[in-house]
């Protein structure tokens, strides 16, 4: 009996970002192919992977992963792993109005090895409670901020901060339509 195909997103951090860890995305889903996964597919250069694999362990692909793309792309890959049922559960555990209003910045920060939220978010800034709204899902930290003040935000520092590389960050459109791919996958 053949083994159960799971449907994941692979979030990898920093590729593509300010001309460093250049990537191009048929090398990337090419790279995935011939490892043995399948039906891969990636949205928009930020590095969003989905695939599928009959591996069912997020912590083994991300092991995997990780040292595959680190080996055929010469950097220190750091990749987030998620099965298309857990990505759901985190979205929609996003705060009411995350994504919906066109004046504020929505970003998702996607934890790498499954840290837990709500501690992590203990570890940065304390949120501008006139500026900021934060939410945590499972390894994720959802934030809003108006764009007129996102200057101000103190959730705007972390990238200044060493707990900034244990994060993957994903806007709130990029995030909703990697949802969208990873149902297509699943449902084929």
């Amino acid at each position: 009996m053949p083994r159960k195909m799971n449907t994941y997103v692979a979030l990898l951090r920093g590729i593509n970002v300010g001309g460093n860890n250049i990537i191009p995305m048929a090398d990337l889903r090419a790279c995935f192919e011939e490892n043995g996964f399948q039906n891969v597919s990636s949205y928009i250069q930020s590095g969003n992977v989905i695939f599928q694999s009959t591996i069912n362990s997020n912590r083994k692909l991300v092991s995997t992963l990780e040292k595959i793309l680190s080996q055929s792309f010469s950097y220190d890959a750091r990749v987030v792993v998620i099965e298309s049922g857990e990505y759901n559960q985190m979205v929609e555990s996003a705060h009411q109005g995350w994504g919906d209003k066109e004046d504020q910045k929505h970003n998702a920060m996607f934890l790498v090895d499954q840290t837990d939220a709500m501690a992590f978010l203990a570890t940065l800034p304390a949120p501008k409670k006139s500026i900021d709204k934060v939410s945590t899902g499972s390894s994720v930290i959802f934030w809003s901020a108006n764009q007129a003040k996102v200057t101000q935000s103190s959730m705007m520092q972390i990238a200044k901060l060493k707990a900034y590389k244990q994060m993957t960050v994903r806007n709130h459109k990029t995030t909703r339509k990697i949802k969208e791919l990873l149902v297509k996958v699943s449902d084929n």
